[in-house]
């Protein structure tokens, strides 16, 4: 007797030959020369499951969730946007070592490819946005660093991650195999200092993980309730209905088919609330909705914290004002910045360091590159000049400082000079013999 399944295998077997090997993301090792290159190297990805063959990876609701599908959830894209977004306007400055400080290496090329324009074909803050996009939904980011032949960067371009696959060679480096914009099956080979990669949560220390692969349950029933929102409200929300007949009486399966098609083009989607009229005896019953039903309101409610929490955010910060947390706007900003920000800012800030400022470039760490948090930081306009008054008034800062960090211009030199508090005194001056007052006789 013949298994039953065994038709079933030989499908995913003919379909499995006629995928490219790039939707596993496993590629066919290069053909190298044994006797005078390395051997092949082993590619460093995720395990494949089944349905990552189709397209994604389906969930416990039955929902397949993809990038693109996670995007079509309210809630997965308003955290996306306003992560991606935040990071991008907190562009990364390269700060220059000045004295026991720093300032900003305007005259520096890269300075305006880090913060202005990474390419000719984008700006600063849309390959940003892309990149940590990509982090956030696919798990890694990637970077290819143009240069010059000096050496010297001259441009960052987005790599799509689809198109990106990191490869662990005999010798233990890593090279990264790239098929964007060469035709099927090409690719060209990159080593790592031409890639910035930042992966998400990683479980091998190179590749990471995406938070909708890590969610993808919670992000399945996310999208299963948002299809069964519109079918419900399709229906103008109202319980469903059956039609009766009288007693005794019989219909055709063919007049039923009809009938109920009849009702429904008549009475559903735009031609809600139209005047009904029946005959033959007809009569309609309403049937009473579910608690399920009932409940729906308040499971999409939660479902949203959960993917408010993966992203690392309140869903007020999304805009959920069902439950605004009792703090003031300066300690939402912080909160924002130091839990959900910061870790992205210390991952981008130490890769970019790494990759475009290598220590045999830049030594004694002369350059160093960190995103501008300032607007984040920044209270309403009376706390603010009250937070600076007070820095002026026990030295902590000049007029200047105080006047840019509100976004004005500097004033003059006068306006450079520290406030020392007369009130105060160092400790050790107490020690000290006190000198004797001297008396001046004048001539009358």
């Amino acid at each position: 007797m013949q298994d039953s399944s065994q038709p079933i295998v030989a499908a995913l077997l003919r379909k499995i030959k006629t995928m490219k090997l790039i939707t596993l993301r496993l590629q066919q090792p290069e053909q190298r020369d044994i006797g005078t290159q390395l051997s092949p190297p082993m590619p460093i990805a995720q395990i494949a499951r089944w349905g990552d063959l189709f397209g994604g990876a389906g969930s416990d609701s039955g929902e397949v969730v993809t990038p693109v599908s996670a995007m079509q959830t309210a809630t997965v894209n308003a955290c996306v946007r306003l992560i991606s977004q935040s990071i991008a306007a907190m562009k990364p400055i390269l700060y220059q070592k000045s004295g026991n400080g720093k300032q900003e290496a305007f005259d520096n090329p890269l300075y305006d490819i880090l913060a202005l324009e990474c390419n000719p074909d984008a700006t600063a803050f849309t390959t940003w946005e892309s990149f940590v996009a990509s982090i956030l939904l696919t798990g890694n980011g990637f970077l290819e660093v143009e240069t010059n032949k000096q050496g010297a960067v001259i441009g960052l371009w987005f790599l799509p991650p689809a198109s990106v696959q990191p490869y662990r060679q005999s010798d233990g480096s890593i090279v990264y195999r790239c098929s964007e914009g060469l035709a099927p099956g090409q690719f060209r080979t990159l080593k790592s200092t031409q890639i910035v990669h930042v992966p998400g949560l990683s479980f091998n220390g190179v590749t990471g993980v995406s938070v909708i692969e890590q969610a993808r349950n919670v992000i399945g029933s996310n999208l299963a309730m948002d299809k069964f929102n519109g079918r419900f409200f399709a229906n103008n929300a109202t319980p469903a209905v059956i039609l009766t007949m009288p007693p005794g009486t019989k219909m055709k399966p063919e007049d039923k088919v009809k009938a109920r098609g009849d009702w429904e083009t008549l009475h559903s989607g735009p031609n809600q609330h139209r005047v009904g009229i029946l005959d033959a005896g007809l009569d309609v019953k309403q049937l009473s909705i579910s608690n399920a039903d009932a409940e729906f309101l308040a499971s999409r409610n939660f479902t949203r914290q959960e993917i408010c929490g993966l992203f690392g955010l309140l869903p007020s910060q999304i805009g959920d004002t069902a439950r605004v947390a009792g703090e003031t706007f300066a300690a939402q900003q912080l909160t924002f910045l130091t839990d959900c920000l910061r870790p992205w800012l210390n991952k981008i800030e130490q890769e970019l360091t790494r990759k475009l400022l290598p220590r045999s470039q830049n030594p004694g760490r002369k350059y160093t590159i960190a995103h501008d948090v300032s607007d984040r930081l920044k209270m309403d306009t009376k706390s603010q000049i009250e937070a600076f008054g007070t820095a002026r008034q026990w030295g902590l800062m000049t007029a200047n400082e105080a006047r840019t960090g509100l976004g004005l211009n500097p004033g003059g030199p006068e306006c450079d000079v520290f406030w020392a508090p007369l009130n105060t005194v160092d400790a050790k001056k107490l020690l000290e013999p006190t000198i004797a007052p001297t008396t001046v006789t004048l001539n009358e």
